[in-house]
């Protein structure tokens, strides 16, 4: 059976032994005929008689397995049993075993793929020559059932994996991924999320367009990636209608030229949006490098069932994430509040002390803020507020850190900033907050060893000086 058709042998169709003889049939071929179990006998790799049962095993007819190797019918990953069968039962005689037992796939002509357990006997032919009788017994319910239990293992092990990361505090993203790819036995799974104008996140121009950005992607590389929310992209198109869209060839659906890298040439891939109480926060895009019959698929079904979980954790981190957020951030300005500025400036003080670079700490308060907000009104008085939080941030580097303390009061922290260039940065933020209300400003520059909260204390200190001194000006702490 493993021999191809070579040796000089023809692979025309050639008459079987003679199973048939004239008079009423010997019990042989009654039950080579009759047997409900496939039977195929073969010399030199090709069939020499097969019964009904295995032409309705392989969908073939007699004429068409006659002649022929099984290697046409074999499915292509399992080609290497053909090879290693005869090796096989060579090393069986030795041990004087006359039989050998393997598991392999034969493909039917509509692509339909049949599990069998195959029987491979060796047995003498009339004329003293060597034959070899196959049985091969359908498994596929069994292996099918097998696959499932398998796949639903697996889900339920990513999706526990996933889990286990948002209890962890961990980002589930790159879990996601990873297991989406596992299950489906996928190329490539990437996790897209809209960021933008949309949706009022930082980074992106006021009235820029929204886009879907990769924040996680297995194999990495092409985090960070965007596409068009409004483009014709599959990944857009999932998002916005929030349907399941399944592309049997990524090479012919000029979409996929809108999706990130890689995903125009797969042979087949899935966007399946990840849906929160009815609304989408996130699309999971796989990619195959193989077709798929369809939508009910074991590969897509595996990436369906991890999405219901994925869609959950997200939404988990997420909530999680705003929770933590609320804890370190003033409500009304959006600014680090006290507790998010004490943990910004304890790390800021370690990195300063361990690079041997200065830190430089100032307090800033509006004038007369209280008068203000009698006259015109807590409303005004917010809105002030939020004025100035803007006007500050917009003045200070990449790395500063700008929080509100208390009231009208903003603390900042200008790391690897010396007093001297602190005081021009100052005064610029100053000029910046007059269009809006003038304030008064008060800094220090860390000395070595200085605890935090002692710094804080001597720009307060020098705030105070400010104000002594007739407010709308920036002050530096006096050295001992």
């Amino acid at each position: 059976m493993a021999a191809s058709a070579s040796r000089g042998r023809s692979t025309s169709p050639r008459p079987g032994p003679e199973l048939r003889p004239a008079g009423p049939p010997d019990p042989f071929t009654t039950i080579f005929t009759a047997s409900p179990v496939p039977i195929g006998l073969c010399e030199d790799g090709l069939f020499i008689a097969v019964n009904p049962a295995l032409c309705e095993l392989f969908g073939r007819s007699e004429e068409e397995l006659l002649g022929s190797s099984t290697v046409p019918f074999t499915h292509p990953d399992d080609l290497h049993v053909n090879r290693g069968i005869e090796g096989v039962l060579r090393a069986a005689r030795q041990r004087g075993e006359r039989a050998v037992q393997v598991e392999k796939r034969y493909l039917r002509p509509d692509g339909e793929v049949v599990w069998a357990w195959l029987t491979v006997t060796m047995v003498p032919g009339p004329n003293g020559e060597e034959w070899t009788l196959i049985h091969p017994q359908d498994v596929t319910a069994r292996k099918v059932a097998e696959l499932a239990l398998r796949r639903s293992e697996a889900n339920l092990a990513a999706v526990n994996l996933i889990a286990r990361r948002v209890q962890a505090g961990q980002d589930p993203r790159p879990q996601v991924v990873d297991s989406a790819r596992a299950v489906s036995g996928a190329v490539q799974a990437l996790l897209l999320e809209p960021r933008g104008a949309r949706t009022g996140d930082d980074g992106d121009e006021a009235g820029g367009p929204a886009v879907l950005v990769v924040t996680a992607a297995s194999p990495a590389g092409t985090v960070g990636t965007r596409v068009a929310l409004a483009g014709p992209s599959v990944s857009a198109g999932a998002y916005r209608s929030g349907e399941l869209t399944l592309v049997p060839d990524g090479a012919l659906d000029p979409r996929t030229a809108h999706d990130p890298d890689g995903v125009a040439g797969a042979s087949a891939l899935l966007c399946t949006p990840l849906t929160t109480r009815g609304v989408v926060s996130a699309v999971l895009l796989v990619c195959w490098d193989h077709p798929l019959p369809g939508p009910d698929d074991d590969d897509v079904r595996a990436v369906l069932q991890l999405a219901d979980g994925a869609a959950a954790a997200l939404e988990h981190a997420r909530v999680v994430a705003e929770l933590e957020a609320s804890a370190v951030t003033d409500a009304l300005t959006g600014l680090p509040n006290r507790r998010g500025w004490e943990e910004h400036l304890a790390r800021l003080a370690a990195v300063c002390e361990r690079d041997g670079e200065p830190l430089t700490v100032a307090v800033l308060d509006l004038d007369h803020f209280k008068a203000y907000n009698d006259a015109e009104g807590h409303l005004a008085g917010d809105r002030l507020l939020r004025e100035v939080a803007q006007l500050v941030r917009g003045e200070l580097r990449a790395g500063d850190v700008v929080a509100r303390w208390g009231g009208e009061e903003f603390t900042l922290a200008l790391p690897s900033c010396s007093a001297q260039d602190a005081h021009v940065l100052l005064e610029r933020v100053r000029l910046a907050v007059r269009r809006a209300r003038s304030c008064s400003t008060g800094f220090a520059t860390r000395r070595p060893g200085e605890p935090p909260a002692a710094l804080l204390r001597r720009a307060d200190d020098a705030l105070y000086a400010a104000k002594q001194a007739g407010r709308d000006r920036v002050l530096q702490a006096l050295e001992p």
